[in-house]
């Protein structure tokens, strides 16, 4: 087996076992909460709210109806940390993040060498999300008069901390913080050492490459609601599937004759048989936890919720999509392989 693969499969399973911790951890949370109940801000008895460094509020676990009528702000109700009812998406982000951060800023398991700066960086970009988090937390908490804090910030915690993770850990690639090989670029199609993908030296191409994958994606979301399968947040879930589209053409290429390059074939191929047996495991998953941990597909919640079984099922597709799109790219599935030499011209 190639030694590509190999460290990519190793990426991809250190990368789960993470994940199941974190959102284990969270999921833990949920429940101490109990059915019914809420975290709730204490107060003074002058009312005031009580936190420390104004930033980390003081909480207590109560009946969410005896939190209402005490005119109590509820921080947290259970589900709002984990986001046990769409786990497949949450665990999705999640992963996307922790593939960022231990495949491409750290380079494992092939390439890690802690560096000073991947070390300075690693801490540093660690406090700032979580000092970020915690004054958005608050601002909205000053603002908040229905639902709790943590919904209103980001529908669930593990998305507010995922996606921000994700930002800071492409922007210190980005500014090669990360200490990558410039030969040996995270995101092929979109530079490099590159000499097959004609569309990728061409500025022209690449810009109507992104606006034709703005209205594919756009499309892709006005199907996606039509057939009931996308959540009601229309801008959220279109944005998921931007995302991918920009992170597919980045591995891929532009054009469909980018695509059949190399090793690109079989990757495309991969992804998508990738992403539905990632689907079908979450579904099983909800399954055996009678839907204690939901899928986002065929869910009694989401139905309650949404008016329909499989409101997540577009929010699965896209998020899982970008997650394989880029552990493909790491085993060398985005590779367009030697290019042959053209024809040389004669002269008449």
């Amino acid at each position: 087996m190639d030694k590509k693969i190999k460290n990519a499969i190793m990426l991809v399973l250190v990368v789960f076992v993470i994940v199941a911790i974190q959102q284990g951890i969270l999921y833990s949370v949920d429940k101490s909460i109990g059915t019914g109940n809420a975290q709730v801000i204490v107060t003074d008895a002058n009312g005031d709210e009580e936190w420390t460094m104004g930033l980390v509020p003081h909480l207590q676990t109560m009946p969410l109806a005896d939190a209402n009528a005490a005119g109590l702000k509820v921080w947290a109700t259970p589900g709002d940390y984990s986001g046990d009812a769409v786990m497949g998406v949450t665990a999705a982000i999640a992963a996307v993040m922790w593939i960022v951060w231990m495949g491409v800023f750290l380079g494992f398991p092939s390439n890690i060498k802690l560096k000073k700066e991947k070390i300075i960086g690693l801490i540093g970009i660690s406090f700032v999300i979580l000092i970020l988090n915690l004054v958005i937390l608050r601002a909205v908490a000053d603002a908040t008069t229905s639902l709790s804090v943590v919904k209103n910030t980001a529908s669930h915690l593990s998305l507010a901390l995922n996606n921000t993770g994700i930002l800071f850990g492409i922007l210190l690639v980005r500014i090669r913080v990360g200490g990558r090989d410039p030969n040996q670029p995270f995101m092929p199609g979109m530079g490099g050492p590159n000499p097959c993908g004609v569309a990728d030296k061409n500025f022209y191409k690449k810009f109507n490459g992104l606006l034709i994958m703005l209205v594919a994606t756009a499309v892709i979301e006005i199907i996606c609601q039509f057939a009931n399968i996308g959540v009601p947040e229309v801008a959220v879930d279109a944005s998921v599937w931007l995302i991918w589209g920009i992170i597919f053409i980045a591995h891929f290429g532009t054009y469909p004759s980018d695509w059949k390059l190399g090793k690109r074939p079989k990757g495309i191929a991969l992804m998508v048989i990738l992403t539905v047996l990632t689907i079908v495991g979450f579904y099983l998953m909800q399954v055996a936890t009678n839907e204690s941990i939901g899928s986002g597909v065929g869910e009694t919640r989401l139905f309650n919720a949404f008016g329909s079984y499989n409101a997540g099922l577009s929010l699965m597709l896209s998020c899982w999509f970008v997650f394989w799109t880029i552990a493909l790219g790491s085993a060398g599935y985005c590779d367009p392989g030697e290019c042959k030499p053209k024809p040389a011209e004669t002269k008449q």
